[in-house]
């Protein structure tokens, strides 16, 4: 199943340079470190008009789906959790035949 783990970040305007380093090293260890089986992607955005407001894209694709976010995810909580505001989410892909509205779940 194909998810997206959504870390936003809000810091203070003074800590953005530092944020933009973080988020650049972060990437590259997570990239050059064990591999995370099913990531797709790790990818480091800065709002266009917001400054301090980041977040970080994590696109998976595994079987089983990490509805409270992967290892991953909450270890960069963590991390970033210095530098301000933090919010993680879940998202999964909504598959071709729909979801049942009440549970979620899929229809059959």
């Amino acid at each position: 199943m194909k998810g997206l783990e959504v870390i936003r970040v809000q810091s203070s305007s003074s800590q953005e340079r530092d944020m933009e380093k973080s988020l650049i090293h972060l990437r590259e260890e997570v990239l050059q470190g064990p591999a995370c089986a099913g990531l797709v992607a790790f990818i480091p955005l800065r709002q266009a008009d917001m400054p301090g407001s980041f977040a970080i894209h994590l696109l998976w694709d595994s079987e089983v789906p990490a509805a409270q976010g992967s290892v991953l995810g909450w270890n960069l909580v963590e991390t970033l959790k210095e530098f301000g505001l933090v919010n993680h989410s879940v998202w999964l892909a909504v598959p071709p035949e729909g979801l049942s509205l009440d549970t979620g779940t899929q229809n059959v």
